[in-house]
């Protein structure tokens, strides 16, 4: 096997691996999926009917059944007696409102196709780094066949010519499994790194969460919000605010259906339908205080009221919140949506009870 013959089969080898390391290819918009699916699952939703009888479980005084005289997209009546969504548990939700029924829906479906989805890359991967083991068992094998056939011939009876090229060679073999090595080298160190970041950061989110959950005071921070008589900054981060937005889409049938985000099927004239997708709205600062959630974008600005606040729910890298003054919900994407998921709950909670 010629030297450089065996220099190309490592540097492939190493391409393999850095494949494998950083992925096939880049993963869906589970964020845009989930809006799609979720105005889809909310238009074939059937709410409970007036005069039907029902029965509420409260997030505080327990439960609760009579009859509907009026249901609204946040609140319900029974009995004359009016609860807003923000009052009741998420199965009570679920069951009454649309907005809640397709949340859980979406989320539970897009949650499964990603899972399915990273399952087929992982099983890719697994074959990219079986083809490049293969490949370097072959590159060795070629390399301990060429030593054997070269071997009987005695280094003193070869011509200096010879000598040079199974010396050059040899260095060849030796440089391409030395970049074999460093690629793998620095892999492993990049992965430890990473691991030792997300670990720490994982440590400081559950501190903070068991904070949150067992009643203690969280501390303040600064802010360049100017904040109000009383107001207390808790959470503050760089993040990007996205919209669900009608797309207008342009299609043929005079009779189809929805396939997916801007694809329909069907037969007939052309005719033009406005779809659900996630629109960047723009970029900023999210601000969480104990008495509003602040956005602060370069060209738009957003402040919801505490009070205000249906529900905040976490999905993959985003925080999806809810306003009772607001018809469609805004998606945050910031670090550790969880924890900010679980601090808008608690201060709206201590809100709304001082209230």
């Amino acid at each position: 096997m010629k030297p450089h013959g065996a220099r190309a089969t490592s540097i492939l080898i190493a391409f393999l691996f850095l494949g494998s390391a950083w992925g096939i290819e880049p993963e869906p918009d589970w964020t845009n999926r989930f809006v799609t699916l979720k105005s889809n699952l909310a238009q074939s939703f059937q709410a409970p009917q007036i005069g039907e009888q029902v029965t509420i479980v409260r997030r505080i005084g327990g439960s609760y059944r009579g009859r509907i005289n009026a249901i609204t997209g946040d609140a319900i009546t029974i009995d004359w007696t009016r609860y807003e969504a923000r009052q009741l548990t998420d199965e009570t939700c679920v069951k009454l409102f649309a907005e809640a029924f397709a949340r859980q829906k979406a989320r539970f479906q897009v949650l499964a196709e990603r899972d399915a989805y990273r399952e087929r890359l992982a099983a890719e991967q697994e074959q990219i780094l079986l083809a490049a083991s293969q490949a370097a068992k072959t590159s060795s094998m070629l390399s301990q066949e060429k030593s054997t056939v070269t071997s009987p011939v005695s280094p003193r009876s070869l011509p200096l010519s010879s000598k040079a090229a199974t010396s050059t060679a040899a260095s060849h073999d030796s440089g391409s499994w030395k970049i074999i090595l460093i690629v793998v080298g620095v892999c492993c160190v990049l992965a430890m790194a990473a691991s030792k970041t997300q670990g720490s950061s994982r440590a400081r989110t559950e501190t903070f969460l068991s904070d949150i959950k067992s009643g203690k005071t969280l501390t303040p921070i600064s802010t360049r919000l100017i904040l109000a008589s009383g107001e207390q900054a808790f959470l503050d981060a760089t993040c990007t605010l996205y919209e669900a937005r009608s797309v207008r889409t342009r299609y043929t049938g005079g009779i189809g259906h929805v396939l997916m985000n801007g694809l329909l099927g069907g037969g007939g004239r052309k005719r033009y339908v406005s779809l659900p997708s996630r629109t960047r709205i723009d970029r900023g600062r999210l601000t969480l205080t104990n008495k509003r959630l602040v956005f602060d974008g370069y060209s738009v600005a957003r402040s919801i009221p505490l009070a205000k606040v249906m529900s905040a729910n976490t999905l993959f890298n985003t925080i999806e919140v809810s306003a009772a003054n607001r018809e469609i919900s805004m998606y945050f994407t910031v670090p550790n949506p969880k924890v900010w998921a679980e601090a808008i709950h608690a201060l709206a909670a201590t809100s709304n009870a001082k209230a």
